[in-house]
């Protein structure tokens, strides 16, 4: 019985990161040339800034992704297709520079903060309007945009 269990919990391990690594791949792509519809997570303000984070994409059927993040300003992450709320925290991993973060559609800046202060952090936040995922309640508060 005991050798059934570790065969069982070996395969269920492998099936959970198949499904990890396929679906992070379909789900999230890191592009320079995103479709004109997509939502767009820009990092950038001074060149070469230092940063770390994640972002949170939920889709319209309510099932969600997180991401972590870093690297060097300028950076550029693209939300999978049908994305509907995307939720950035980022923070500088060095004193000097600026970090401004933001989530773009287009040519359309939907949500944008800035962090100047040394080893800060910022939170930018946005969600399609009239979407509304399922586990989301009318009191979560997100920047909408139209």
């Amino acid at each position: 019985m005991r050798v059934q269990w570790r065969g069982l919990a070996a395969v269920m391990v492998a099936v959970g990161v198949a499904a990890c690594l396929l679906g992070g791949y379909f789900v999230f792509r890191h592009e320079q040339t995103p479709a004109a519809t997509a939502l767009v997570i820009r990092v950038g303000g001074t060149p070469g800034v230092r940063f770390s984070g994640k972002y949170q994409t939920v889709n319209g059927r309510g099932n969600s992704q997180d991401r972590a993040i870093s690297g060097v300003t300028p950076a550029t992450y693209v939300a999978g297709p049908g994305t509907v709320v995307v939720s950035v925290s980022v923070r500088k991993l060095q004193a000097a520079g600026r970090l401004v973060v933001s989530v773009v559609q287009g040519e359309r800046v939907l949500a944008e903060e800035t962090a100047s202060q040394p080893f800060s952090g910022v939170t930018a936040a946005v969600r399609l309007t009239g979407a509304r995922p399922p586990h989301l309640r009318s009191t979560d508060r997100y920047s909408e945009a139209p």
